[in-house]
């Protein structure tokens, strides 16, 4: 025969798990608006009836179970959403960051239009200086068209040594934006550590730290955003976070990067930059490299470093400005050096082969227009210290005229406006303008394409984040719903105390009764 009091034990039982039930749905209502909380259920489980020793068990085949046990509180939570969003979160910040710095890039030639005329950018300053250069083949004798001419040229090399200035700037910044990140991802590294032997420690008693996994989760959602990452727990149920195949964290213990500036810069001349490394147990940096494939480091270092055709990053501009400086240079030097200036003051001689722009020399004082950079870009001295150096004329012009009266034709002049214009021997555009047009549409083509990429991926990312929500989020109206489900289910429980309650009150008061007197 079961116990007399077996019925309360099942009716408690059920009291006790419909009030823990009220107390969890209360927990998701208070966390209803706290970003990265997962709402919790309380995960119960039938208990099967009492069964005695082989000599004095009961006969159980009437015999109810004895109610409801709780096995843990539970986040409603899929580990493989989780898994697929750090994965696609990575690539997304690679491609944001991408978007966001090239754009500054980009921003440099954003007054550049497909009609030279009509923009606003070198296009019309190469254009101001051909039209200077066309007044002076009509007047080659004036001298404030010369002065117009001289400053011109000083404008575009200027503009062009504003344009690198400004790209080595954004790329100190990259190159710090490396070395911070690297900062957080070793904070976000210990505390990641640090909530695991929390967590441990907590879950020794078989809880479940609920809202301790919920930091957690928060801060691998940021890591991966900074860095690709593997994670997943071992047999013991410790966590373990993986960089390129090496543990970042494993449980309680974590390790550090390093940022070493030894990277020797693409841009000649520029300062070295971060390296990544692991660190050793001293905190010294290792000679073994971090393999950095996705987050927003991979995204800085990309447009940091990128110097090819493949990988488009201010190293890259900055070389084909300094080609194009080299163009302008060399074609423009080809044709000035062939005209003669015009005698001035005590300099009573015509001379010619004058360069227009400055050209360094090599180790053995020949000119070299490879080591033309948009740094240095610059007229010659010639023509910054006088304006009569700018060789017009094809021919040779004498002090008093005799040899040319108008002072020189503007036949070198014209031929040097002609550039705009200048083909190759195929027949096709060799012209500065076009040079530096094909600049602009290889900029144009890798923002479209960085756009694009990060658009795709910004997709996937929120498909995920919302398929994510909808099963982790707090819904007011659902829990509000299980409110009054358990409320009606407590009510139930005590109701059937109150009936066994009543029952045993007939038992022990009032059987054996009948008959007395």
């Amino acid at each position: 025969m079961r116990s007399t009091f077996y019925g309360l034990e099942i009716a408690k039982t059920g009291l006790f798990i419909s009030q823990n039930q009220l107390d969890v749905s209360g927990h998701n209502i208070s966390n209803v608006d706290t970003k990265g909380y997962t709402r919790q259920r309380l995960s119960i489980a039938s208990l099967p009836p009492a069964i005695g020793t082989s000599l004095i068990a009961t006969d159980i085949k009437g015999t109810s179970g004895r109610g409801v046990t709780t096995i843990c509180v539970e986040q409603i939570r899929n580990p493989f959403l989780d898994y697929q969003f750090r994965k696609e979160n990575s690539v997304t910040s690679k491609w944001q960051t991408k978007e966001q710095y090239f754009e500054y890039v980009e921003a440099l030639f954003n007054n550049e239009l497909d009609a030279i005329e009509t923009s606003t950018g070198i296009s019309a300053i190469f254009s101001d200086f051909y039209d200077a250069l066309y007044e002076l083949q009509e007047q080659p004798e004036d001298k404030a068209i010369r002065l117009n001419v001289q400053q011109k040229a000083i404008v575009m090399t200027d503009t062009l040594n504003n344009y690198f200035n400004d790209l080595v700037g954004q790329q100190d910044t990259l190159n710090e934006s490396v070395r911070i990140t690297v900062d957080e991802i070793n904070s976000i590294a210990r505390e990641i550590a640090q909530l695991n032997e929390q967590i441990y420690g907590f879950e020794l008693s078989g809880a479940k730290a609920n809202d301790l996994r919920d930091q957690r989760n928060a801060l691998l959602d940021t890591l991966s955003g900074l860095i690709d990452i593997e994670t997943f727990e071992d047999t013991n149920g410790q966590l373990i976070v993986q960089v390129d195949g090496k543990n970042l964290v494993r449980h309680a213990d974590y390790k550090q990067m390093a940022t070493v500036d030894d990277i020797e810069n693409p841009i000649e001349g520029g300062q070295k930059l971060y390296g990544v490394y692991w660190e050793d147990s001293q905190g010294n940096p290792t000679t073994s490299t971090v393999g950095i494939t996705g987050g927003s480091l991979k995204g800085y270092m990309d447009i940091r470093d990128g110097n090819s055709k493949t990988s488009i990053g201010i190293p890259y501009v900055i070389d084909q400005l300094n080609g194009l400086c080299q163009k302008i240079a060399a074609d423009m030097n080809e044709i000035h050096e062939k005209g003669y200036t015009i005698p001035n003051g005590d300099n009573g001689e015509s001379k010619t082969g004058i360069d227009f722009f400055h050209v360094p020399v090599d180790e053995n004082g020949e000119k070299d227009y490879s080591k033309i950079t948009a740094q240095n870009f610059r007229i010659s001295d010639d023509i910054m210290n006088d304006v009569y150096n700018i060789a017009a004329s094809d021919m040779k012009v004498s002090a008093d005229g005799s040899e040319n009266e108008q002072k020189g034709n503007g036949r070198i002049a014209l031929e040097m406006c002609g550039l705009i214009n200048k083909k190759n021997e195929s027949g096709n555009d060799d012209s500065i303008d076009g040079y530096y047009k094909n600049i602009l549409n290889n900029i144009s083509v890798e923002m479209d394409h960085i756009h694009s990429t990060y658009q795709g991926q910004a997709v996937m990312v929120n498909h995920l984040e919302q398929q994510r929500r909808s099963i982790s989020d707090v819904s007011l109206d659902e829990e509000m719903t299980d409110v009054i489900r358990f409320g009606h289910a407590y009510n139930a429980a005590s109701r059937v105390i109150s009936a066994i309650d009543e029952e045993l009150d007939n038992l022990i008061n009032k059987m054996g009764l009948v008959g007395r007197a």
